[in-house]
């Protein structure tokens, strides 16, 4: 402060031309009054020192931080990850596991749990959902049904839970299982020979070839793909009302059910989006002689309703 008013002192001192130094007592008196109104002075710096932040970080609450606060389902939804270990799978989970150590469902060996659970409550209460697998449903819900999945397992979970009365949920589960597969249900082995198959010119050929294929998938991966396509067909049937005929369904299904999880070219998955959809739709179209005896070829008279 001295050394500011001392360049004031010497700034405010003019040489009138005929030697004699002229003060400007005015410009010094003024900025010597705004040093010394301290109130002012003292109120900035009060404010300065002041933080809200502290205040602000105490006031909130942390499940602030999830979004519990501002939708009331997740509270209880979060309770329940956090009872159950913070969301680390244990041993023998349901979800990112290959087919065959995932728990199976009491009607066919084969079949993981989830899937059975997941196509059951969909035929009871959802064929007649507009758009059923083609609405997500919440991020939040569907995580903490997979956490909870993993680590109770089917024994020690509540299938009466009332989140899975939320058809969006369910299909969303059901589809999640399938994205997260280690192994894809049309298999890694036989990703590239599906594409190729796909790619034949001539239509009789190409749904041979590609059924073939699909008896050549491991016996977890084929039980689970045919009990898929036949829930899958009940809810095409009932396109009328859920507006989810075999196309629809094949474009929602196809880039999760064959896909190949050893390469991650982003071109390749592009170029290939396409081959996987009608894979899928084919499959849709054509289940009963898909999925026939093994050494059965589909008939020359369905030409006629082959998938261009």
């Amino acid at each position: 402060m001295l050394a500011w008013i001392n360049s004031i002192h010497l700034s405010g001192n003019h040489n009138n031309g005929d030697g004699e130094v002229t003060i400007n007592e005015d410009l010094i008196l003024r900025k010597t009054n705004q040093i010394e109104s301290g109130p002012k002075v003292e109120k900035r710096a009060t404010r300065k020192s002041r933080s809200p932040k502290p205040v602000r970080r105490m006031t909130v609450p942390v499940k602030d931080l999830d979004g519990s606060r501002r939708f009331k389902w997740r509270g209880s939804v979060n309770r329940i990850v956090r009872k159950f270990g913070q969301g680390q799978t244990a041993h023998g989970g349901t979800f990112e596991v290959h087919l065959e150590d995932c728990p199976p469902s009491q009607n066919n060996a084969y079949v993981p749990f989830v899937v059975d659970l997941c196509c059951r409550i969909v035929e009871e209460r959802g064929l007649s959902f507009t758009g059923i697998y083609r609405v997500p449903g919440n991020s939040g819900t569907l995580t903490a049904l997979q956490e909870e999945l993993n680590l109770r397992g089917p024994d020690g979970f509540d299938i009466t839970d009332e989140r899975f009365c939320e058809l969006n949920v369910v299909s969303s589960l059901l589809k999640s299982f399938f994205r997260k597969l280690p192994d894809p249900l049309f298999s890694n082995e036989l990703y590239d020979d599906f594409i190729a198959m796909n790619r034949k010119k001539d239509p009789e050929e190409r749904l041979n070839g590609l059924r073939r294929l699909v008896h050549m998938l491991p016996a977890p991966h084929y039980q689970t793909l045919k009990f898929l396509i036949s829930h899958l067909r009940k809810v095409a049937d009932n396109c009328d009302v859920n507006k989810m005929e075999v196309r629809n369904l094949a474009i929602v299904f196809g880039p999760t059910l064959v896909r190949s999880t050893i390469s991650d070219n982003m071109a390749t998955m592009v170029t290939d989006m396409s081959d996987q959809c009608r894979i899928v739709e084919s499959v849709l179209q054509h289940n009963d002689n898909f999925f026939s005896g093994e050494h059965e070829e589909i008939p020359t008279f369905l030409r006629s309703f082959m998938c261009e």
